[in-house]
């Protein structure tokens, strides 16, 4: 657990030069003396004392020799066990070791710093960096959820979209088969701790996933917290684990539908860096802050680099506000923080975590860390070790791709801009590890802290994608293909590269990712992709996707066909990623009072095809088509005049493209024949045409002789579209081959239509 440093009181001040200024300036100050003080010890050297031997997995020495790495005298060698030894005879306690730099941190009585100063084998001494981080606005639980997008990523799909991550497992699942997404791969996770009961993180279980866990605050391998405390507000531990749970979960959650991390494939080491929640007595109003110490990050580097980590995801930040400073009284009422790191140590080499950052850098480490939330600091927020040069820095942005104002900015002490890049930080849905028997219940969080995982994910997936590349290259395919939201063309301090590409990042020269999707989700199927001279390629699968290689990278074109029609789409460069928008006409069936149709029949011509199709009970109609054609269509219905022939060219454009076909809505009355032959048998037929919104009406029809005489009449009523009378004269021996005239009346209108009786 952490301590408050208090300041020692000696009655004789004596201030070695081996005392860093920290530590010097805490003698200089009369206040009543800690049991204790976290400092590092720096020693001399590293004499052969029998622990020489380099601890190392075979993955790590792999990656060391992938990376370049060679190492230089003993820096990988062990600590002096003598030396350790000896300080702790002289009353400290062992903290961690911090080989690379030949150091070690003790917890060391205030009276015995001054004996431990004065051993033979003791370059230095200074103080052990405690701090606090802020965490964002707190979590808020958002219950369970209406409805869920489809496909296996649920609630987690907004945030992978962003970084086009769902593409990058089509992608790889196309070219290796069904493997899981980030197979092969380690990343470690530092963090206030883990807890792996919620059921998104039950297949890591399964296969043996988590090949390493060390909390490095109480020094065992347990990192997740007992269940006993889950509900003690008060407990120094409750909900410690919490947030490194929905960090971790951003990469390794798998429970389909319900969500799914980045690269839940891989191998992972849970490392508890960051001390617990510090709540005060039940009167005093929780602070609600996140304490750690700079030593437990640097010991957990060089134990997750022992043990052949290929990527180190860290949402932590060290820089201000450390909860255990010394406060130097320098007069006049004028105080300094002496633990605290100045903007112009912000350097990437100065504190003790950023050169531990260095050192696995250049052992072939890929090192993602969270940037900070203190953008509103201005410029130099950022917290290390994100001020690295080789640390890949994330901020934060919303939904809408703006940047967080929280978001910290760069550029470092010596003008090396950051962040790198950035990824959604607010609004990010994770699984409620603490309603885990719920799996519909989802945490809605905000912070630098969950971007920087979904990046780690990315970097997985591109190593999965080509294991020989080296970190290095890693880095510079995630910047390669960055986008700059709100149109900016250069890196800044905000945004720094922009959004990564995930997909781009994966794929090969040469390789073109197609997809086609109608405006109604549809995927379009059975095209053929074709090179210029003809030979097929690929064919759009019943996803409505593709993948292809192109036989010369510089190809500028390819063909996309389907029946007779052919298409070209330019390519500017490989790899690409290709998305057709199809052709969409919404055709509107309206009387010219405006009405709706419905069920009207729509018929003509797209492209070469005949087309005939009926609207919806709207009177809508959606035509989709995956070339530019032109088409003609018209549209009918029974009771009303048919419309104006229409023509209009389909193009791919994302919106929809509305026009309307009006039909008349005037009442028609048809008579035929008009020549009638006695001798065939022929009737005379009376249709009678309503729109569908006309209430129902008598029509009374009547057939006269020139001279006016009536020769028959009928009266029904009109109750539907379209209403049939026929009149069957051959019974009539009245009627006698010349002229005569068909009489109608309808909603007080008249008509007179004349026709013919032949022989």
């Amino acid at each position: 657990m952490k301590r408050r440093i208090a300041l020692p009181v000696f009655s004789i001040i004596v201030v070695s030069s081996m005392y860093s200024p920290a530590l010097a300036a805490l003698y200089r100050v009369g206040k009543a003396a800690p049991s204790s003080i976290a400092v590092w010890v720096y020693f001399t050297d590293k004499p052969a004392d029998g622990s020489m031997e380099i601890a190392a997995s075979p993955h790590a020495l792999a990656r060391r020799r992938a990376a370049g790495y060679r190492p230089s005298g003993a820096v990988d060698h062990p600590v002096s066990s003598h030396y350790l030894h000896a300080v702790e005879r002289a009353g400290g306690k062992l903290r961690h070791c911090f080989k690379w730099e030949n150091a070690a941190s003790f917890d060391l009585p205030a009276d015995r710093i001054p004996p431990v100063t004065l051993l033979p084998f003791v370059k230095h001494v200074t103080l052990v960096g405690s701090f606090r981080r802020p965490t964002g606005q707190p979590s808020e639980s958002l219950g369970k959820r209406k409805a869920s997008p489809p496909g296996i990523y649920g609630q987690a799909f907004d945030h992978l979209w962003m970084l086009d991550i769902p593409r990058v497992h089509d992608y790889l699942s196309r070219r290796f088969g069904s493997i899981a997404p980030g197979s092969g791969i380690r990343i470690a996770f530092f963090d206030s701790g883990f807890r792996l009961r919620h059921r998104c993180f039950l297949h890591l279980l399964k296969r043996n996933a988590i090949i390493g866990t060390y909390d490095f605050v109480d020094r065992d391998t347990t990192v997740e917290d007992p269940d006993s405390v889950a509900t003690s507000f008060y407990n120094p531990y409750f909900k410690n684990d919490e947030h490194g749970s929905l960090v971790f979960s951003l990469v390794a959650a798998y429970d389909p539908p319900y969500y799914c991390g980045a690269a839940w494939g891989a191998d992972f080491l849970l490392a508890r860096t960051e001390d617990t929640y510090k709540y005060e007595p039940p009167d005093v109003e929780p602070s609600r802050e996140i304490h750690a110490e700079e030593d437990n990050w640097a010991a957990a580097v060089v134990w997750a680099e022992s043990l052949g980590v290929d990527i180190i995801s860290s949402s932590l930040a060290y820089r201000s506000e450390f909860d255990d400073s010394v406060v130097i009284d320098r007069g006049n009422g004028l105080f300094d923080t002496v633990v605290s790191y100045a903007k112009s140590d912000l350097d990437g080499k100065t504190t003790i975590i950023s050169r531990a950052a260095v050192k696995a850098v250049a052992r072939g480490i890929i090192i993602v860390n969270a940037a900070g939330n203190e953008g509103e600091e201005g410029d130099t927020s950022l917290d290390a070790p994100a001020d690295v040069e080789g640390v890949i820095a994330v901020g934060m942005v919303d939904r809408g791709g703006y940047i967080d104002p929280e978001s910290s900015r760069g550029p470092n002490a010596d003008g090396l801009p950051k962040p790198d890049v950035v990824a959604l930080g607010n609004g990010v849905y994770m699984p409620d590890v603490y309603r885990y028997e719920s799996i519909d219940s989802y945490i809605y969080d905000r912070g630098s802290s969950y971007a920087a995982p979904q990046v780690a994910g990315v970097c997985a997936l591109i190593r999965q994608s080509d294991t020989t590349l080296e970190a290095a290259q890693v880095r510079e395919r995630l910047y390669r293909f960055c986008r700059h939201p709100r149109g900016c063309t250069t890196m800044d301090n905000q945004y720094g590269r922009g959004i990564p590409d995930a997909l781009l990042s994966c794929m090969r020269p040469g390789e073109v990712y197609l997809t086609a999707i109608d405006t109604g989700g549809h995927p379009l199927s059975g095209v053929t992709i074709e090179n210029g001279e003809g030979d097929s390629l690929a064919r759009l699968d019943p996803l409505g996707m593709a993948l292809l290689t192109l036989p010369s990278a510089a190809a500028a074109s390819i063909i996309i066909r389907k029946g007779v029609d052919r298409r070209s789409v330019p390519l500017d460069s490989t790899p690409c990623r290709k998305e057709f928008y199809p052709c969409t006409l919404v055709v509107k069936v309206r009387t010219e009072k405006n009405h709706t149709i419905p069920y009207a029949t729509i018929k003509g011509t797209v492209g070469l095809d005949d087309y005939l199709r009926h609207a919806d009970d709207l009177g809508n109609l959606s035509i989709v088509s995956f070339f530019n054609l032109p088409i003609t269509l018209v549209a009918s219905r029974e009771g009303y005049l048919q419309s104006d022939t229409l023509q209009w060219m389909l193009t791919d454009k994302k919106q929809e493209r509305i026009v309307q076909l009006k039909l008349s809505d005037e009442i028609t009355i048809s008579v035929y024949p008009t020549v009638i032959r006695k001798s065939r048998g022929e009737c005379l037929h009376i249709r009678c045409s309503v729109p569908l919104e006309e209430p129902a009406k008598t029509l009374e029809a009547s057939v006269r002789s020139i001279a006016g005489e009536l020769i028959w009449q009928k009266k029904c009523l009109v109750d539907a579209a379209v209403v049939d009378v026929n009149w069957d004269f051959s019974k009539e021996t009245s009627v006698s081959p010349g002229a005569y005239f068909v009489m109608l009346l309808f909603d007080g209108r008249k008509q007179r239509k004349k026709i013919i009786v032949a022989p």
